[in-house]
């Protein structure tokens, strides 16, 4: 009886929709105006009616009988869509019609089940792109590549933090140089607690420094109580940008004891948490500012009327204490009272901060000379240890304070030295001044000595000299006689003639 029923109704409902369409097709044989207008005034669309017409002409029933079918399973099957896929992928001109003919047939050894047109058509059109591409591939390489992978969570305080950089959609003004420019929001976030333990706004987009020094002050405590969440990740989900990839990023990374697991590219769901996060700061900050680019004219109005690019991290901390503050619906409580419930289990909070300073530096490329190392920055950097090294390339680690104070020489990636500057070095100016100082009162005392000994040293009487007036006189005649001298012709060689 239940199914009598199903097919009763089925059968209305299919009547009912072939009375609607010849009342439409009979309307529109009547009319003079165009498709379009014909459309309007029955409140269908154009393609409807077109494809009712196409129908009448061709002779076919204007509806459709494999849009329905009781007796049928619901749902179309992985093998069936599979099939579809790859068959539209060969002829593309096929059609929904086209597959579920082959299918039928069961070309290219299709065994499987049969959907309608109406099924096969919906699930193709709401499928995602990223599984339509793995269904076309057919393989399992596939998940690694576009990261289809099961969310992750986490149940310790930094054990992953997830951090990337993206464009804010806020005009600001430069106030360097005057002009409308896009800051960029460098953010990392706790997986646990969903605390935001860094949101740093730059000018432009992030450099190597930038995302060290961002990323050190996030791992070190702060003294403002208001953001006092901290310590060094045991995991971190690093976006492929190549700041994340340089190898300044992965030295200083290895060096604080931190893991990175970089996750496959054009894979945002990897890093989920901090894409929804600068979802969630886009839609609840950047829209409510001045400027706000994807508004209608959204240049032209943050030409009338803009912030300033130092308002905008302000305004990102005011943000976030909100953020912290509000219950999150994945956690089903505040990002800061779980990390505070949670704190006495948190990994990474007792390290020592100089070690952390001293992990996260910026690497240069440099050429040790005669007289030592001299970098672009005009440091000229010594060491008794690169002795041996003239000519050779070298890897420097600076500080990221800009100092040059233990600066590291690498060479074949071993440490070879821990380099003292010459310039500006007060340590060692003082040094040789003292050293002066001492080999100037040395030599004093030794010549102090030295005269006090030449006076104990006795006298030695010999002859004097008498030069009088008689030796005088006898050797003027000589010098007036040599005066006198004539000089006499030199005689000629004789020629011998030949």
């Amino acid at each position: 009886m239940a199914t009598q029923t199903t097919e009763r109704l089925y059968t209305d409902s299919m009547l009912n929709e072939i009375i609607r369409r010849t009342s439409l097709l009979d309307r529109a044989k009547r009319s003079n105006g165009t498709l379009e207008e014909i459309a309007s005034e029955n409140g269908v669309s154009r393609r409807t009616l077109s494809r009712i017409l196409q129908r009448d002409r061709e002779g076919k029933e204007l509806i459709d009988l494999r849009h329905n079918n009781p007796g049928r399973k619901s749902g179309v099957t992985d093998e069936a869509l599979g099939y579809a896929l790859q068959y539209l992928e060969i002829f593309p001109k096929a059609g929904f019609t086209g597959v579920i003919a082959a299918m039928e047939e069961g070309e290219y050894g299709y065994k499987g089940s049969i959907p309608t047109n109406r099924q096969l058509r919906y699930t193709l059109q709401h499928l995602p792109l990223d599984m339509r591409a793995m269904m076309l591939d057919g393989t399992k390489n596939y998940l690694n590549e576009v990261a289809m992978i099961p969310r992750r969570e986490e149940e310790r305080v930094n054990a992953v933090w997830q951090i990337d950089a993206t464009e804010l959609p806020v005009h600001a003004i430069d106030e360097l140089t005057g002009k409308l420019i896009k800051p960029w929001l460098l953010s990392a976030i706790d997986s646990f607690s969903r605390v935001v333990v860094l949101a740093k706004v730059c000018r432009y987009q992030p450099t190597r420094k930038d995302a060290l020094l961002a990323i050190q002050e996030a791992i070190l405590p702060k003294n403002n109580p208001m953001f006092f969440a901290y310590g060094v990740p045991t995991v971190m989900i690093p976006d492929n940008h190549s700041i994340f990839t340089s190898p300044d990023f992965k030295d200083s990374a290895r060096l604080a004891g931190i893991r990175l697991e970089f996750p496959p590219k054009e894979a945002p769901l990897a890093k989920g948490k901090c894409e929804r996060f600068f979802r969630t700061v886009q839609e609840q900050l950047c829209a409510r500012l001045i400027g706000y680019a994807d508004q209608s004219s959204g240049l032209h109005k943050a030409r009338q009327a803009a912030l300033p690019v130092s308002c905008i991290q302000p305004l990102v901390d005011k943000y976030l204490l909100k953020y912290h503050s509000k219950t999150h619906s994945a956690i089903k409580m505040a990002p800061w009272i779980r990390w505070q419930e949670n704190a006495e289990f948190a990994e990474g909070l007792l390290f020592n901060g100089a070690d952390i300073k001293k992990a996260f530096r910026l690497r240069i490329e440099s050429t040790v000379g005669k007289d030592g190392i001299c970098t672009p920055e005009g440091w000229h950097l010594i060491s008794p240890d690169l002795i041996g090294l003239s000519g050779e390339k070298v890897i420097l680690r600076v500080p990221l304070d800009g100092t040059s104070n233990g600066v590291e020489a690498y060479w074949n990636d071993h440490k070879v030295a821990d380099l003292t500057v010459v310039e500006g070095n007060t340590d060692m100016a003082d040094a040789i001044n003292k050293g002066k100082i001492r080999r100037t009162e040395e030599l004093r005392a030794f010549r102090k000595m030295m005269r006090s000994r030449i006076k104990k040293v006795p006298k030695f009487k010999t002859d004097a000299r008498k030069v009088g007036k008689e030796n005088v006189e006898s050797e003027t005649p000589e010098k007036s006689t040599r005066g006198n001298l004539k000089s006499e012709p030199v005689q000629s060689l004789p020629i011998e003639e030949e």
